[in-house]
């Protein structure tokens, strides 16, 4: 072979995203099935009994989960991309990604309050998961061009600019987390949105809803730093496991701040209905970061730079994460109906029954995953999204 000619690039591939992606569907749907019938467990923190305590925690630790893989995932891929060429297709591609995430999620806010006879601007920002993946896909996107710019005009290396972006992104919004959330007065914020800059305010930047801007961009955050520190697709496997001990280290010590503050305000404050609080900031950072750090230690390392042969027992997790979004949207179409009403009540009439409803829902997508691998997913929203992102959007991007 000529030894001039171009080489192909090996496929990167992280069996540890698509299986962190797969166990969040478990718990998120397990968790999500408890609250949905028993509306008052959120209401009642912090004073509950102990595994439904450790139940909450584990289901708010999901949502952010679902950002920070995704971004981690988003910056790897951008990590990769050395020509200009290359950049400009990473650009075009997140571009139309960013704007295909807001429509579906203002088409199911739309959709959601035309359903329930409520006013329009009532849901708004209530499809909050799709809102984040919007935006956190535009701030990784703008943190990669600012620092390539920076690169390109001689004032450093755009790893380092983008460790640099991410790092003042990450500081600023827990800085105005921790400034502005009064954890004790959260309780107070109504459903109604008023056009007012005060009720547009709270509603999108603190704490209404799963996924409030502030904090949530922190995850996002949180997900490019650990990618572009560890860069995975550049740097030798060999070097990884000792990059990783400061990870662990502030993963650590992130966990246990969090932890301290939820023992304060367990004992301090009146009871909270909103499901992110300054506590579950801090522990949710250090959770993913040791989490998905050691994964890539524990699964990755032998395999980082070409396609793993995936045991059979986590197969499931990784089929469901090929379809994520799906479940993601129709378990919401799912929940619509009200937890109050006398078929939930019926169906599902305890917390262990409420469970055991959530673990057959998982099973019945995985046998659903088994099934329709073999039409690669044809039809559901991630396949939808990576067609539309393939077709030429010149109207816009020429």
């Amino acid at each position: 072979m000529d030894s001039t000619q171009t080489t192909k690039k090996k496929p990167f591939y992280l069996v540890t995203t698509d299986i962190g992606m797969g166990f969040s569907v478990f718990l998120f749907v397990i968790g999500h099935t408890s609250l949905w019938w028993d509306n008052t467990l959120d209401s009642q923190w912090p004073n509950l009994p102990l595994p439904a305590w450790l139940l909450l925690i584990v289901a708010f630790l999901v949502p952010p989960g679902f950002l920070f893989w995704y971004t981690f995932n988003t910056a790897n891929s951008l990590l990769r991309r050395k020509s200009d060429t290359e950049r400009l297709g990473s650009r075009h591609r997140l571009l139309k990604r960013t704007i295909i995430f807001l429509f579906i999620a203002e088409f199911g806010e739309v959709a959601t309050a035309i359903f329930l006879g409520e006013p329009v601007l009532n849901y708004l920002l209530t499809w909050e998961l799709f809102h984040m993946f919007s935006l956190s896909t535009i701030f990784i996107l703008s943190i990669f061009e600012l620092a390539w710019l920076t690169e390109r005009k001689g004032f450093g290396n755009y790893k380092q600019a983008a460790m640099v972006g991410l790092l003042s992104t990450m500081a600023i919004v827990i800085g105005i987390y921790l400034i502005f959330h009064d954890y004790t007065q959260s309780r107070f914020m109504t459903h109604t949105v008023e056009l007012t800059f005060q009720s547009i305010f709270e509603r999108i930047l603190l704490d209404y809803g799963q996924a409030p801007i502030v904090p949530y961009l922190a995850f996002s955050a949180v997900g490019g730093l650990l990618a572009v520190y560890l860069d995975l697709p550049n740097e030798d496997k060999s070097k990884i496991p000792q990059k990783a001990i400061p990870v662990f280290i502030l993963g650590a010590i992130s966990f246990i701040i969090g932890i301290l503050l939820l023992s304060v305000e367990t004992y301090t404050s009146p009871p909270v209905q909103a499901p992110i609080s300054s506590n579950l900031v801090f522990i949710s950072i250090g959770f993913h970061l040791i989490s998905v750090t050691g994964g890539v230690i524990l699964l990755d390392l032998d395999t980082l730079y070409g396609i793993p042969k995936i045991n059979k027992k986590i197969l499931p997790l990784v089929l469901i994460s090929k379809i994520t979004l799906t479940v993601y949207l129709l378990h919401n179409l799912a929940y619509g109906i009200p937890s109050e009403s006398d078929l939930v009540q019926t169906l599902i009439p305890t917390v262990e029954i409420s469970m055991f409803v959530g673990l057959l829902y998982v099973l019945l997508w995985v046998l659903i995953a088994f099934i329709w691998q073999k039409s690669r997913f044809k039809f559901s929203v991630e396949w939808i999204i990576v067609n539309l992102q393939r077709k030429s959007w010149r109207w816009w991007i020429k």
